[in-house]
Order: structure tokens, then C-alpha cells, then sequence
């Protein structure tokens, strides 16, 4: 029996790509028809304009990340844990991609594998490693100890990015799965170093992407950013 509010699976298998279903459609459809059905629950719209990526989507996790922060604090009740140290480790993957797709988009070499496996470790080290090289300061961005360490307890706890996602990860340890309800997090300390890992994420990917877009403007300076706008190492944090 379905309970009261539901209503019967109406599920068909994926059409090609392209085609027009019940849970797909494109935005004029609604436009040109005077009586448009009603929606599904969850749908998807074509809407032909340029689709988001890494860094974009990661803004919106960052928002509600940093709304349920405060979650975490001991003094709480409910177990939130899990969901919030979820969107925390999305937020920081989606960024590290971000700035890695830029280090791809610039060095062929790069290894684009990396963007489809969850290796925080993997994503930081060699972006941070190739901005080094190439002559981005970034190793003087004082919130570097901050991404470092966060990264390496993410890594460390959750390597395969499973463990808040489902619970139990396939990772072992002490002879059996590791499991979400084992995780703790210092608090005094968490919160300013997720802030500050992902502001310094997005800061040196925008400084990969403004330099591109300053190429293909044509601009000798770019009139909205400034790459050395960020907080650097001997001066105290805001």
C-alpha cells in the first residue's frame, strides 16, 4: 500500500538524448502551450543557456554548508554529523575540481582522471603543487595551513568520499566498515577552517579564470578582480 499522499510510479526507462518526456522538457514547451501539464515532484528543463560546473555549484553548497555549521556543535541536539560533514566534503571536492579543471585547461599534461575520482589529497597536492610551479604565490596565502589541514582530515577520515554519503564506507578499519556515527569533529576549530579552505579554493581558481578571460577580452588589467586580493602569510586573518 502507498501511503495517502503518494501517488503511483509513473517511472519510464531514459530516453535518448534530446527527447521530450514527462520529466524532461524544454522552455518554451510551457510558453506555447495554453494548458501546460502539470510538473512531476522533480523535473529538468532545457533552457539552451551555458550549463554551471564545479566552481558554480559549489557556491550554492557553500551557502547552506556554512547554515548548518552550527549544527555541529556538541551542545545540539540530533545527530546532524553526517549530513553537514557531507555538504562540507562536497563543497571542498567541487572546489578542488574547479581548480584543478583550470589546471587541466592550461597544462595538457595535467591528469583529467582525477575529475571523476573523489581523491581530496590527490586534487590539492597537485593543484597547489602546480600553481606553485608555475609561479602563483600561493604558498603565501595565509590560509594555506588551514586547507592543508583540512584536506588531510577529510582524506584521512573519508578517502573515498562513501562514508557520509552511505553510511557505512567500503574503506575498513579496526576489522570492519567504517561508519558515519564514529566521526567527530573539533568544533572550536572546524568551522574557520572549512570558511577559509574554500575561500582560498575559489580565490586561486578565479585567478586561473580571470587570467583567461583577461586573454580573451584583450585586457592588459582586469577591471573587476584582483588576484592579490587575498589574505597573506604574516598578516592576521579578518
Amino acid at each position: 500500500m502507498l501511503p495517502p499522499h503518494s501517488h503511483k510510479s509513473k517511472y519510464t526507462e531514459p530516453t535518448q538524448s534530446g527527447e521530450v518526456d514527462e520529466h524532461h522538457r524544454e522552455i518554451w514547451q510551457d510558453a506555447l502551450n495554453p494548458q501546460p501539464p502539470k510538473r512531476p515532484l522533480v523535473y529538468y528543463v532545457e533552457n539552451h543557456n551555458g550549463s554551471i560546473g564545479y566552481a558554480e555549484a559549489a557556491i550554492d553548497f557553500k551557502i547552506l554548508t556554512v547554515e548548518l555549521l552550527p549544527r555541529l556543535d556538541p551542545q545540539q541536539l540530533g545527530n546532524w554529523m553526517c549530513p553537514v560533514l557531507y555538504l562540507a566534503r562536497q563543497t571542498v571536492e567541487l572546489c578542488l575540481k574547479a581548480l584543478f579543471e583550470r589546471v587541466t585547461d592550461k597544462d595538457p599534461v595535467a591528469d583529467k582522471r582525477l575529475l571523476g575520482k573523489h581523491d581530496l589529497s590527490a586534487l590539492w597536492l597537485t593543484s597547489r603543487e602546480w600553481l606553485s610551479q608555475h609561479d602563483y604565490p600561493i604558498l603565501t596565502d595565509a590560509r594555506l595551513g588551514s586547507a592543508n589541514y583540512l584536506v588531510e582530515s577529510l582524506h584521512a577520515v573519508d578517502p573515498t568520499g562513501d562514508l557520509f554519503r552511505f553510511a557505512q564506507s567500503k574503506q575498513l578499519r579496526f576489522n570492519k566498515k567504517k561508519s558515519c556515527d564514529r566521526v567527530g569533529v573539533s568544533f572550536d576549530e572546524f568551522p574557520s577552517a572549512f570558511t577559509q579552505t574554500v575561500d582560498l579554493l575559489q580565490h586561486w581558481e578565479s585567478v586561473l579564470f580571470r587570467e583567461d578571460l583577461c586573454k580573451e577580452q584583450g585586457w592588459e588589467k582586469d577591471p573587476s578582480f584582483n588576484r592579490d586580493a587575498y589574505p597573506k602569510l604574516g598578516h592576521a586573518l579578518g
